[in-house]
C-alpha cells in the first residue's frame, strides 16, 4: 500500500492487540477454503466491532454460555445431553425472563400466523412420518390487526401419522 500506515500489532501489558488506525475500517480474517479465497470473519469497526462470521459459529464446550447485555444478565447456556437453557442472572424479585417472538410484518390479516414453535425429530432413522413436525403451538390473528385490534388465537397442534395439525 505504498508505505501507508493502516494497522497495528501491539504488545500492551503482554496482551497482543491488533488495531486498525483508519476510522470505520474493518479487520478481516481471510483464508482459503478448498481453493476459494474467503473472508471467514469481519470485525465491523463502523459498528462498534460487530462480528460477522461467513459461516457457523461452533462452541465446543458442553457448558458453553453466550451472554447478552452490559451486565451479562441474559445467558443462553448449553446443557450437556439436554439442550439449551435461557437464563436471567438478575436475582431481584421483579426481573422475570422473557422470550419474545416478534413478527416484522407491516400488516397482519385475519387468520395469518404471527408466530410458531414446532417440535420434530428430523433425524429419526424410521423416516417418513417420524421426520414430520409432531407437534406445534402457533399464534394466529383472530381478526385483521389495526391500531385498536390485536385479537389473537392460540392453536395447539399434534400429529398422528401426518404433519401436526389442529385437532
Amino acid at each position: 500500500d505504498g508505505g501507508t500506515h493502516f494497522g497495528t500489532l501491539t504488545n500492551s501489558s503482554t496482551d497482543f492487540e491488533i488495531g486498525v488506525t483508519t476510522a470505520d475500517k474493518d479487520i478481516k480474517f481471510k483464508g482459503n477454503d478448498g481453493g476459494s479465497d474467503i473472508i471467514a470473519l469481519t470485525l465491523d469497526m463502523s459498528n462498534e466491532g460487530s462480528a460477522k462470521f461467513n459461516n457457523d459459529v461452533k462452541l465446543l464446550s458442553d457448558s458453553s454460555v453466550v451472554t447478552f447485555g452490559a451486565d451479562s444478565e441474559i445467558q443462553i447456556q448449553h446443557s450437556h445431553n439436554d439442550g439449551l437453557n435461557i437464563n436471567r442472572t438478575t436475582t431481584t424479585n421483579t426481573s422475570p425472563i422473557s422470550l419474545n417472538l416478534r413478527s416484522g410484518e407491516a400488516d397482519i390479516s385475519d387468520g395469518e400466523i404471527i408466530g410458531k414453535i414446532t417440535f420434530s425429530a428430523p433425524g429419526d432413522d424410521a423416516g417418513g412420518d417420524a421426520n414430520l413436525v409432531g407437534a406445534a403451538i402457533q399464534a394466529r390473528a383472530g381478526a385483521t390487526f389495526s391500531s385498536t385490534v390485536n385479537n389473537t388465537e392460540i392453536d395447539f397442534m399434534t400429529g398422528a401419522s401426518e404433519a401436526a395439525t389442529t385437532k
